[in-house]
């Protein structure tokens, strides 16, 4: 995987690098987010790391893991910084949360 970059949030206190087998947009990538000052110790479900799957159609996908009956903790919406971005959070079976993201 190649870096395609790397984005710091002073407001919301975590930092991101995408990565992906290709170019943003065309490809799936994976997006590592990081809390800048992280708690002492780890509390499953507090979001202060997580892992965000960049994908090509947002809709589609989660008709199919809803379909499959994936726990979605925070419903398919737009982001408040880009409208035409859509994002939302899933459990994995371990309980971890994972963002999901399009971009257009």
């Amino acid at each position: 995987m190649k870096l395609a970059r790397i984005r710091k949030s002073v407001p919301r206190r975590h930092k991101t690098a995408c990565v992906g087998c290709g170019p943003e947009g065309e490809t799936h990538t994976s997006e590592p987010v990081e809390d800048i000052t992280p708690p002492d110790n780890f509390e499953l479900g507090i979001l202060y790391w997580h892992i965000n799957i960049s994908v090509l159609d947002m809709d589609r996908l989660g008709e199919r893991l809803k379909a499959e009956k994936v726990l979605f903790t925070e419903k398919i919406r737009a982001t408040e910084s880009n409208r035409n971005c859509k994002i939302a959070f899933i459990k994995d079976p371990d309980g971890y949360e994972i963002e999901l993201t399009d971009i257009p």
